[in-house]
Order: C-alpha cells, then structure tokens, then sequence
C-alpha cells in the first residue's frame, strides 16, 4: 500500500498479541488499524485511542481495510504451526511482519516477504513497525511483487492443497487407491463400514478450476472417501 500505517486483523484474544502491537505502534508512531472485534475492543480502545478498531467487518469487507496498509501484523503470543493470515497477505501482495512464535517466521524473513520479531520484545516489535514504516517504497513494492507473484507459495492452491491431501491418503491408504476411487466416482473402499470423523478442511471456492473439473468436485468426492474408510 502507499500508507505508512500497518493493520492487524482477526485475533480477539489477549494470547493474540494485540495489546502489545497496539502499544508498540503508538511508541513507534505507526499508524495501526486493527481489523476485527471482541473482548479487547473497549480496553483497547481506551488504552489507545489513536489505534482505529474497525469492529467486525465480513470477508468481503476486509480488502478496504488493507488495501491502504503499508503490511499486515500478526503479533500472537501463542506457537502457531500455521497461520493462514500471514499466507494470504503474503499472496495478496501485502507485507508481513510475523511474531517468531509462528514456524513460518523465519521463511517469511528469509524470502524477503517481511520481517520478524519478538512479541515478549517490546523493543524488537517497535523496531520492526519503524522499518517497515521508513522502508523506501521501492524496496516496499519488491516485498509485495514476491509475494503476490507467488514465486515463494507459503501455502497450497485450492488444488495443490487437494492434491497433497490425495497423497497423503494414498500413502496411508495405498491398498484403497484414494485417487483411482475418486476418479472412479467409487466412494467406499471394499470391505469397510462407514464411520464419523470430524476433519478440520476448508471448502475450496466453487472458482478454482482444474483441468475443466470443478475443485468442489474432487473435495467432495474425496471427502466421502475419508469419512467412509476406518
């Protein structure tokens, strides 16, 4: 973004971090916009009110908030082995700079799509909003041509996620085939009964095309593949 400010989105509990990126912003005189709602608002709010808390805004809502943003921050407190925010911003050609607590952190760093720091650091996370602030907007615009052009992918495509995830079931699985089932429109493998799983998946949107198939299509059959497998 051309804006000098940075913004926060999601993380309504105080394990999130937001607090302390709040405080840090108003120390390191960055602008902060903080996208999202919940039990830290009214303290946030009177602790700094210089930081603008947009309330809850929907998916759709979002991008007007970030568009302006110089990087998003994700400052949790907590071990993330994945956080999604900090892919999609990458991929969405806005700049990051990732809490250490996250595993992706240190790639992120390494392949010039933000910085990192240290949330417990109150020093390392104003240091980091400063640099990203004065950064020159040429070196700004590099970080965000190498995320949005996906040449270092933090995360899978609806069909690389769904192709990875046919892998795994295969080599598991090798004697049920998940990939010749699915093609096969077979949705239970020979001599098992159904069984209730719950599996944290994400829907791909009803867009992502492969080879002429809709994506939708291969989760769905893959899914009935895992739900009716012991």
């Amino acid at each position: 973004g051309g804006g000098r400010g940075v913004v926060a989105v999601g993380g309504r509990g105080g394990g999130r971090g937001v607090g302390e990126l709040a405080a840090g912003a108003v120390r390191a005189g960055v602008d902060l916009t903080r996208v999202g709602d919940g039990a830290m608002r009214a303290d946030l709010a009177g602790r700094h009110p210089d930081v603008h808390i947009t309330g809850w805004v929907d998916s759709a809502g979002i991008g007007a908030h970030v568009t302006g943003a110089r990087a998003l921050v994700m400052p949790s407190r907590h071990p993330e082995p994945f956080a999604l925010v900090i892919a999609e911003a990458a991929a969405s050609g806005l700049p990051v700079l990732v809490s250490d607590t996250a595993l992706m952190a240190r790639e992120v760093a390494e392949a010039g799509l933000g910085f990192s720091f240290d949330i417990f650091a109150p020093e390392g996370l104003e240091a980091a909003l400063r640099r990203i602030a004065t950064l020159p907007d040429a070196e700004v615009r590099a970080m965000s041509e190498r995320g949005f052009s996906r040449d270092v992918a933090l995360g899978h495509s609806p069909e690389g996620w769904i192709d990875a995830l046919e892998a795994e079931y295969d080599r598991a699985r090798p004697d049920q085939g998940a990939r010749s089932m699915i093609r096969s429109g077979e949705t239970r493998p020979r001599n098992t009964s159904p069984i209730a799983i719950r599996l944290p998946l994400s829907r791909p949107r009803k867009s992502a095309q492969r080879g002429g198939r809709n994506e939708c299509t291969r989760f769905d059959a893959l899914f009935r593949v895992i739900i009716s497998s012991a």
